[in-house]
């Protein structure tokens, strides 16, 4: 049964959604072979590194590229346990259309609801653009890659996770209209833990009261009000 989430965002929120979770309780554990663990575990480790020593230099978006453009796509094994979680929105007032628009053209708006920072800086999510995701807060710092697929006429985009993610994982956002002309935002994910040391970080985050799973559904639910606030009205 889906989860009525209330009260989890900043009070600069102004509209009420609906949002809710199915599986919210989900627990992920971490696939693939050894060596393919040990693999995203090597990259985990990087983009920490990266991450922390970015906050004392100048960041170089051109190295921050060429880096991202090495990299492999992880979506989960869907033989192997997987856990799938739909968030759904009701955005009244919106179209479809327009919140479609400002989902593509506001991104650091829309993550930057939940303080996530984009790697390099973006305004507008293209087809195929490639980014680094970072939490605030988080010592050390994590850069979670992600790739990202704009389908314009199904009003559809899709995130897909890329090596050294601490998921393995996808992410399809969905925008069509009720009957109300409003538009009904669906986010449908499936995902794993990328690796052993993605799989114990989390499980350390949990006992301090920071457990990430439970951080995603505030993401996006933060992300989803975002939108409603802010597309353009009807």
């Amino acid at each position: 049964m889906p989860n009525r989430i209330e009260g989890a965002v900043s009070s600069n929120v102004c509209t009420d959604t609906g949002y809710e979770v199915s599986n919210a309780d989900a627990k992920p554990t971490a696939q693939g072979s050894v060596s393919q663990q040990l693999e995203q575990a090597a990259y985990l480790t990087e983009w920490s590194k990266r991450a922390f020593e970015s906050a004392f230099t100048d960041e170089s978006d051109v190295l921050t590229r060429g880096t991202l453009s090495g990299l492999g796509a992880t979506p989960p094994d869907t033989k192997k346990q997987t856990e799938y979680v739909d968030y759904t929105s009701t955005l009244k007032g919106v179209s479809a259309e327009s919140a479609f628009e400002y989902f593509k053209n506001n991104p650091s708006a829309w993550f930057g609801a939940s303080g996530i920072t984009l790697h390099p800086p973006t305004n507008k999510l293209e087809d195929g653009a490639r980014l680094f995701l970072q939490e605030p807060g988080i010592t050390p710092p994590v850069w979670a890659p992600i790739e990202v697929h704009v389908d314009e006429r199904a009003k559809t985009v899709r995130i897909t996770t890329l090596d050294g993610h601490p998921l393995r994982g996808v992410n399809q956002f969905s925008f069509d209209e009720n009957t109300n002309g409003d538009c009904e935002l669906r986010q449908s994910s499936a995902f794993q833990m990328s690796s052993f040391a993605a799989s114990v970080g989390g499980k350390a985050l949990a006992l301090v009261d920071a457990d990430p799973i439970a951080r995603q559904h505030v993401i996006w639910q933060a992300a989803h009000a975002n939108i409603a606030d802010h597309a353009e009205r009807k």
